[in-house]
């Protein structure tokens, strides 16, 4: 036993013996509903008891959460009477309204509680306690000597009618097993009764679906229930246009999740314990990435009035974005449970969190997009103590996001995963990523990634940054945290300077992080984002002096969409676009003024398109996710539809192969075409060759290795390809397109003609192809 302990307890000792019975009768560290301050707030609380039979004064007396510093708040002048209790929030306002407020807060991790006496004396004292959401500690009878923990408390009452913290025990961990199990259930204290769900929903006995514990749970028996909930629409019949909820073309995958919780007389004396079991002779190859188990109650995520999930009352027919999951904050987050699984069953992280719909118009997709949300409000944690992404060293996020397959364009699946792995080795602020194979109340829901949420959080992680000083500010100007002051300053600067002057330029390399800035827009040019800049823009930047702008790079989903887009025009607002507002171009248009910024603009993004950006590192991406998550495809398209079968999907993936093989020529002529300069040195490519000079068709890559992509303006009537020896080895007479992929992969290494008509009119290139 340490000394300070030593000295504590003699303290303890010493009041006693005085006399002395006045302590420290009931406290609660996570206040989630158990009772709201005079604020509106649900604060930490202690209870205070006068068990003798006198009153007694409390002035000068103190409380505190640190037993070497027993002076930290001290109560004003106020009497005790016998029996009487005294409650107090420790809400850190230090501060007497109708009730007392602390100067402290009381850590649900545990920390020490101490009621010392004006003579500095300890007259009472609590060792740390860690305790659940709404679970308090405190003595079984008041001022009595036994102490538990409470599952229902009494804030500033007696604590007769408190009812103790129960636990339920699984004789089987969470996980995977390849033959049927018997589960028994456990209660800790030996009073009250266990009841137990097998659809996510909570234990609530008396109604649909609760079962009282009596004897052991069959596994195979639940497995082999009916599915539910992958039967319930998750959009309306007509969804605009939009993607339409599809019956499921295959038998859905069912696993087993039970739920259980401890009674007294029909009182709650536990949480609701979840655990999650996948059963199956093959299950431990089953799965080739992690699994993640939602549970969450069948009236939070489907009901008509508060499903999250569903169209349900809030949907408005004939208008896309209604629906009870385009509803936001924190009205409309619902309690749930995750269990994340390795590939081979080991329970890796589980915890009691909040569930919101995540994303944009994604959320009038069948599979929605999840924010999950870590609270002290669920478990008592605030945080998730948990590795999610490799690439990153943290293990306390506040909020983890999970994609879903609608949101990539193209039915691709990972097109932003691709993209942002392709530019992560810039100096661009990107999201990490895990995928998962996921299961909703225990039924199959395909494939999701797990993402980063960039917010102050991710800031507070990244650099170190209290989440209280920063800014945040998102497309037009609106503020998502922080305030807009530094963002006015900086619009009103570019609007009234020249940039193009030394000086003025210099000020705005004060502003904004010049080489971070150029990697964010040579990323969005490069993989050719549709959908920016005039949304997906948000920048950010640490409060105080000497602090700059930085950009977020998210949701590249609308990348390598469209063939030969020019976003190098696009980004200084030289095109007709909705998506390129004045606003989302001028500061890049005026910083381009600047003849030291556009040198070292082209001379980075020439060097990307030598390395980062050349094909020998962008294709190895996409062959990279493609196997990482082409396993579990398949299962994903029979669930929701997406694709007609897996070939689909792999000429989407093709695209993207194609795409890449063509963008750093395309990427070329647009640098050329905007800095009026001379033949750019890109080593994959060379200039248009000068036997054609219309700069409206444009043929890429030259020399070639696999493919050919002919772009142009008009159709393309018919086309066909000589070899030196003047045959014909590849031809197409009825073609009639703007755009043509031709597959040159099997010529042999040489020179051919390749010769094509538009508007009746024969044109001709040259084009060398290359192992």
């Amino acid at each position: 036993m340490g000394k300070t302990k030593i000295i504590l307890l003699l303290l303890f000792f010493c009041k006693v013996s005085l006399g002395q019975e006045i302590v420290i009768n009931e406290f609660m560290s996570s206040n989630g509903s158990a009772i709201t301050d005079d604020f509106g707030d649900e604060s930490d609380w202690i209870e205070l008891c006068n068990s003798s039979t006198v009153e007694i004064n409390l002035f000068q007396w103190h409380l505190s959460d640190n037993d070497t510093l027993l002076n930290k708040w001290q109560f004003p002048d106020t009497t005790v009477l016998p029996g009487q209790f005294l409650l107090i929030f420790c809400s850190g306002r230090d501060t007497i309204s109708d009730y007392f407020h602390t100067s402290f807060k009381i850590k649900s991790s545990g920390e020490s509680l101490c009621l010392s006496g004006s003579n500095q004396l300890i007259m009472d004292y609590f060792d740390p306690v860690v305790l659940g959401n709404n679970v308090s500690f405190g003595r079984t009878s008041d001022g009595g000597p036994n102490t538990t923990s409470f599952f229902v408390s009494s804030p500033g009452e007696s604590n007769d009618q408190n009812i103790p913290l129960n636990e339920v025990m699984f004789s089987h961990s969470a996980g995977f097993y390849d033959q049927d199990v018997q589960i028994e259930l456990f209660s800790q204290n030996s009073g009250g009764d266990i009841y137990y769900t097998v659809n996510g929903n909570d234990p609530i006995p008396g109604t649909s679906y609760s079962y009282s514990y009596n004897n052991t749970l069959s596994l195979q028996e639940i497995q082999n229930l009916p599915v539910v909930y992958s039967y319930i629409p998750t959009t309306p019949e007509d969804n605009c246009g939009y993607f339409e909820w599809e019956y499921p073309n295959a038998e859905v995958e069912k696993h087993v999740v039970i739920k259980a919780r401890t009674f007294e007389d029909s009182q709650p004396s536990s949480k609701c314990y979840t655990k999650s079991f996948f059963i199956g002779e093959d299950i431990f190859s089953r799965f080739s990435l992690p699994v993640m188990s939602i549970t969450s109650d069948s009236i939070s995520l489907f009901c008509e009035d508060t499903g999250i999930f569903v169209p349900g009352t809030r949907h408005i027919p004939g208008i896309l974005k209604t629906g009870n999951y385009c509803e936001r904050g924190s009205a409309w987050e619902r309690p749930g449970t995750i269990e994340l699984f390795s590939t081979d069953g080991e329970l890796l992280y589980e915890k009691e969190l909040g569930l919101r719909i995540h994303g944009n118009q994604s959320r009038s997709a069948p599979n929605k997009a999840i924010q999950y949300f870590a609270d002290e409000e669920y478990d008592g944690v605030d945080e998730f103590q948990y590795s999610f992404f490799e690439d990153r060293p943290f293990d306390d996020y506040r909020r983890i996001i999970s994609r879903s397959i609608y949101s990539a364009q193209g039915h691709t699946i990972i097109r932003d995963e691709i993209m942002q792995d392709i530019v992560h080795n810039l100096e661009v602020y990107y999201q990490s990523w895990q995928p998962t194979i996921t299961f909703v109340n225990g039924e199959y829901w395909g494939l999701q990634v797990l993402r980063e949420k960039q917010n102050e959080y991710y800031l507070r992680q990244h650099f170190d940054i209290d989440p209280d000083e920063v800014d945040i500010i998102e497309a037009w100007g609106k503020v998502k945290t922080g305030d807009n002051a530094q963002h006015i300053i900086l619009k009103e600067y570019v609007l009234q300077n020249d940039l193009s002057l030394p000086e003025n330029y210099e000020v705005i390399e004060d502003m904004i992080d010049i080489p971070a800035y150029i990697d964010y827009y040579i990323a969005h040019i490069f993989l050719g984002n549709r959908d920016w800049p005039g949304n997906n823009y948000v920048k950010w930047r640490e409060k105080g002096d000497n602090n700059k702008w930085r950009w977020f790079l998210f949701d590249l989903d609308n990348a390598l969409i469209i063939p030969n887009l020019n976003n190098m025009k696009r980004a200084v607002g030289d095109t007709l676009d909705p998506i390129n507002p004045d606003w989302s171009t001028r500061t890049f248009r005026a910083i381009m003024q600047n003849e030291d910024f556009k040198e070292q603009f082209l001379s980075r993004f020439i060097y990307l398109l030598n390395n980062d950006f050349h094909p020998d590192n962008t294709v190895p991406v996409v062959d990279k996710w493609e196997a990482l998550v082409e396993e579990e495809i398949e299962n994903t398209i029979l669930r929701w539809g997406i694709l007609n079968d897996m070939d689909s999907w792999r000429e989407k993936i093709q695209l993207i192969r194609e795409r890449l093989l063509l963008q750093p020529c395309i990427i070329k002529n647009h640098l050329e075409d905007f800095f009026e300069t001379e033949i750019l040195d890109i080593e994959y490519c060379n200039s248009i060759s000068p036997e054609f000079t219309d700069r409206n068709v444009k043929i890429y890559p030259n020399p070639a290795t696999d493919h050919l992509l002919i772009y142009s303006f008009e159709k393309i009537q018919a086309w066909e390809l000589y070899n030196m020896s003047g045959v014909r080895v590849l031809s197409d007479n009825n073609c009639s397109k703007l755009e043509e992929t031709i597959n040159v992969k099997e010529l042999t290494t040489g020179l051919y003609a390749f010769v094509f008509w538009i508007d009746n009119k024969p044109y001709q290139r040259k084009i060398i192809k290359v192992h």
